[in-house]
């Protein structure tokens, strides 16, 4: 896990684009904000965990 956060940290995303999609989120009402695709399919998998009552499967901790 520890390695994905540090090439996240290293390929970082431009203060810019998440700045957009915060005031967008923002305007539109909305209380969860994504801005990489790959962030929703995370929250699922770990709501299903929770929901099923079983331990975190971290599959995207992998990657």
């Amino acid at each position: 896990r520890e390695a994905r956060r540090q090439r996240k940290r290293e390929q970082g995303l431009d203060p810019a684009v998440v700045a957009h999609c915060l005031f967008d989120a923002l305007r539109a009402g909305k209380f969860y904000i994504f801005v990489q695709p790959e962030q929703k399919s995370e929250a699922q998998l770990r709501m299903e965990d929770i929901l099923q009552e079983q331990n975190p499967r971290y599959a995207f901790a992998t990657s």
